[in-house]
């Protein structure tokens, strides 16, 4: 567990990565994921919590984790007001369109 997605950027490079858990691929503060650990990720994803920011490319590192590259497809970064967690990966262009399809990801 890490308060983004570098580890588990890593641990996929390296062939290390065995499973997915709710905090791999988002910007987490550490105190949001006790919150949530806590009381069983209460909210968590709630659409009323949610501030979809404007769509941008997608920026991911490369397979070395060193450069930033800039790709294609568009994303619409999410913010979660209540637990100030960022998903930056999760959801397309079409943003909370999205949402249920985001869940059933974390719920799987």
């Amino acid at each position: 567990m890490g308060i983004n997605c570098d580890i588990s950027h890593y641990l996929r490079a390296k062939g290390l990565r065995v499973a997915a858990f709710p905090f791999d691929w988002n910007v987490t503060p550490i105190q949001a994921a006790v919150e949530l650990i806590r009381n069983d990720f209460e909210e968590f994803l709630h659409g009323g919590n949610l501030v979809f920011l404007p769509p941008v490319n997608r920026l991911l590192f490369d397979e070395d984790g060193v450069e930033v590259e800039i790709k294609n497809d568009v994303i619409t970064p999410t913010i979660c007001r209540r637990y100030h967690i960022l998903y930056p990966h999760d959801f397309p262009k079409s943003g909370a369109d999205h949402l249920g399809t985001v869940k059933d990801k974390y719920i799987r």
